[in-house]
């Protein structure tokens, strides 16, 4: 066996790797694949080259982002290839385009070593024996934690390396645990019960963008609850926009209903997805005569259509019948930024990753400045918003010194410099147009070096609370300025300790749940009349939900 060195970047990091070290094992009852086996003192051969191929669906700036840290990957490890093959299309284009190489037989050299993955898409590969469950990658002392900048080295590096990493994003690629689908499988002694099977790549969130020109010309606190938001609507329906005079300002909106209606459920706790185990009546998991775990069957996992989810939709449908919410369908445009900046909405809730389209040109529209906040939540529920964004997940190609390969440049990619470059677009092709407005996964994005540099070079004041700069002053920025400041504080919000995002389940169903979410909110907030007369209508319209939910 030959032992070689990684490079100056991993100078003090030796792996090997020799035949039948590495096992593939067929799952067991209560795992969703089973893991790999690998020996501890494994090593990496940097002599024998190797070609791995990474799928995905990335276009334009993001793809020419991509193929320069492919590049620099490749410099640091010369026999290393790696061959971007785009599908084209979107993630369904993508999983389907997976889908098919999964069955052409014998097609090893084609198939792809990474991808673009979201949880959904991973259930479906996972009959073909494919996919790789990453823990004992993650643990092995040898070949993990490489980017990871820390003076630790072996398990004590490999160990910095994964909790870096936020818990609800660890959590995310766990699709099973122990104890709790959902939630972060990880104990003090550095195992992981969850079978992980991605690591996050670009990720974002949603947040409520508000005028605070307008905020804080009339005096306005941001309300944090709902309820909050139906006693400040009133005095925002007083002002008119700057754009239509006659036109009432629409205190708040949702750019998509299919979020709304599962973050609701998420934050008021209503039952959406039950547990996979089956429990006792003290919540402890029920096993067999075997020692397995006893599951539950898929169908009964759709539990959605309950009575605190009709009084959550019913509330909304109160907020939108007396003109204090919209959504972006009831608006008639494709995103709700398009009526903020025009200043016909006061404040609206989409995702941070099109945070630039709701910062206004000044010579346009001098009366909108955005200022940004979390999600508003329910008076004694969950302050809790979703996390978006594709992962990286692996397969397995029956080859040990390729698989290895593939886990060296899935670090890479999701490590704090990469992370941090694409969420600041720092040493990106398009830098100085602003940033994306994504947010890390990882918590030393915001303490790394291309951050601070990105923070130093493009944000202005950025040691000053933002809402300690007058939105009046703002108008003076440059286009770009304001969008730097609005991505940093996203950035900012989102990593700070104690900021909750929540992980629905990944299972049979949960994709067909995801599609039935946004026509079925969609229909109740259109229902006039009192609470009495529109309940049968909000009940019988979950029923038919979860009915096209399970093919009924």
């Amino acid at each position: 066996m030959k032992k070689l060195f990684l490079g100056a970047v991993v100078a003090f990091a030796v792996i090997a790797l020799a035949a039948c070290r590495i096992q593939q094992n067929l799952p067991g009852p209560d795992r969703v694949v089973e893991w790999i086996e690998i020996d501890q003192d494994i090593e990496f051969d940097r002599t024998t080259p190797v070609t791995i191929n990474y799928w995905h669906r990335m276009g334009g700036i993001n793809e020419a982002q991509f193929r320069q840290w492919v590049d620099e990957f490749t410099a640091m490890f010369p026999n290393i290839s790696v061959n971007m093959h785009h599908t084209g299309g979107g993630y369904d284009d993508l999983r389907r385009a997976i889908q098919l190489e999964l069955g052409v037989p014998d097609n090893d050299a084609n198939m792809p070593d990474l991808m673009e993955s979201y949880n959904d898409h991973i259930l479906t590969y996972i009959p073909s024996g494919r996919p790789v469950a990453l823990n004992n990658l993650i643990t092995a002392p040898n070949i993990s934690g490489l980017f990871h900048e820390t003076t630790a080295q072996g398990i004590d590096r490999a160990r910095e390396a994964w909790l870096d990493i936020m818990p609800s994003f660890r959590a995310e690629g766990q699709l099973d645990n122990s104890a709790q689908e959902g939630q972060d499988g990880h104990n003090a002694d550095f195992e992981i019960t969850g079978t992980v099977m991605a690591l996050p790549l670009f990720k974002s969130t949603e947040l409520l963008i508000f005028n605070r020109l307008l905020a804080e010309e009339q005096g306005w606190t941001i309300p944090t609850t709902w309820e909050g938001w139906n006693e400040l609507s009133p005095a925002i329906r007083e002002q008119n926009s700057p754009t239509a005079p006659n036109n009432p300002v629409f205190p708040i909106g949702y750019d998509s209903p299919g979020n709304w209606f599962i973050t609701g459920m998420m934050q008021t706790g209503a039952p959406y997805i039950a547990d996979r185990w089956l429990r006792d009546d003290n919540g402890d998991i029920v096993y067999n005569e075997e020692g397995n775990p006893v599951a539950i069957v898929d169908e009964e996992r759709v539990v959605f259509n309950n009575e605190q989810a009709w009084n959550m939709t019913n509330f909304f449908r109160n907020m939108v019948k007396n003109n204090f919410m919209t959504t972006r369908d009831l608006s008639g445009v494709q995103f709700l930024s398009a009526v903020f900046v025009q200043g016909s909405l006061f404040a609206s809730i989409g995702s941070t990753a099109g945070l630039r389209n709701s910062v206004t040109n000044v010579a346009v529209n001098n009366r909108v400045i955005a200022g940004l906040a979390p999600i508003p939540y329910f008076e004694g529920g969950r302050r809790t918003q979703i996390q978006q964004g594709p992962n990286v997940s692996m397969f397995y190609n029956n080859d040990q010194h390729r698989l290895i390969a593939s886990w060296l440049f899935m670090q890479f990619i999701t490590s704090t410099r990469i992370n941090a470059e694409f969420v600041t677009a720092y040493n990106h092709p398009n830098q100085g147009t602003g940033a994306p407005g994504n947010i890390p996964s990882r918590f030393s994005v915001v303490e790394s070096q291309t951050f601070g540099l990105w923070a130093e070079e493009t944000v202005r004041y950025p040691n000053v609370p933002t809402s300690e700069i007058p939105a009046a002053q703002m108008l003076t920025w440059t286009l770009s300025q304001r969008e730097n400041r609005i991505a940093f504080d996203a950035i900012m919000m989102a990593s700070r300790p104690g900021m909750d995002f929540y992980v629905t389940p990944a299972f049979a169903f949960s994709s067909n749940m995801r599609d039935e979410a946004a026509p079925l909110i969609n229909y109740i907030v259109r229902l006039a009349g009192t609470d009495a007369e529109a309940m049968p209508h909000i009940r019988a319209r979950f029923q038919v939900a979860h009915n096209n939910v399970l093919g009924l």
